[in-house]
């Protein structure tokens, strides 16, 4: 359960009340708006006022250009579970679906961003916290692996909240949205809603497409 009650970060968040039990919550709104304030305040990265209660653990996936360090990956993975149960075998599913096995003794100064990215994402699962926050998860990823994460959360038992500028991302794993302008969450609702109610348009000020094919809903 995460309870949140007059959630305020001075001027770039304001949330009056958000409550949570289980899902996958997508977050969207314009640059600025309060997403990644909002999952911040959720994994206590940030201070704020108010009340934001969580039960469970949390991992928290940000920007992969802030990992900044000369381990190798692998050295990077075995933090992921700290004093935890090692559980490699959940650990070796992860790196092959991420297509990681030839990149495991490279270095992270020396990974792309989107090899940083998979990274970050193979670690923020082997976590397996009850709840996981995504910031921006498809930033820097190849299309063949933005589909492999889609395909991984449309599977994902745990929890989980998803920051994303990619609509048809987030509407095809996630079953709530939540919305922010000017700081403020302005709608907070089903996927299903925000499709029918075309709420997309309302935040980003843009008429799109609406569309549903093959059982998969696109935004254009």
């Amino acid at each position: 359960m995460i309870n949140c009650e007059k959630l305020s970060i001075q001027d770039r968040l304001s949330v009056n009340s958000f409550s949570f039990e289980s899902g996958h919550c997508g977050v969207i709104g314009p640059n600025g708006a309060g997403k990644s304030s909002f999952l911040k305040a959720i994994a206590n990265l940030v201070d704020f006022n108010g009340k934001c209660l969580v039960e469970g653990d949390v991992a928290y996936c940000g920007d992969s250009a802030s990992i900044q360090t000369d381990m190798d990956a692998q050295e990077v993975m075995s933090y992921a579970r700290g004093s935890k149960a090692q559980d490699l075998a959940y650990l070796n599913k992860l790196i092959k679906h991420f297509n990681f096995e030839n990149l495991l003794t490279r270095r992270v100064s020396t990974l792309s961003g989107g090899e940083r990215q998979r990274l970050n994402l193979i670690c923020a699962f082997y976590y397996d916290c009850k709840f996981t926050l995504l910031d921006e998860p498809t930033n820097y990823l190849d299309p063949i692996y933005v589909e492999r994460l889609s395909c991984f959360l449309q599977e994902y038992k745990k929890s989980c909240f998803v920051v994303s500028h990619d609509f048809n991302f987030i509407i095809n794993i996630c079953d709530r949205l939540v919305a922010f302008e000017d700081s403020q969450m302005s709608f907070d609702s089903t996927v299903d809603e925000a499709v029918s109610t075309k709420i997309f348009d309302k935040i980003f000020h843009k008429n799109f497409n609406y569309h549903v094919i093959d059982n998969k809903r696109y935004i254009l």
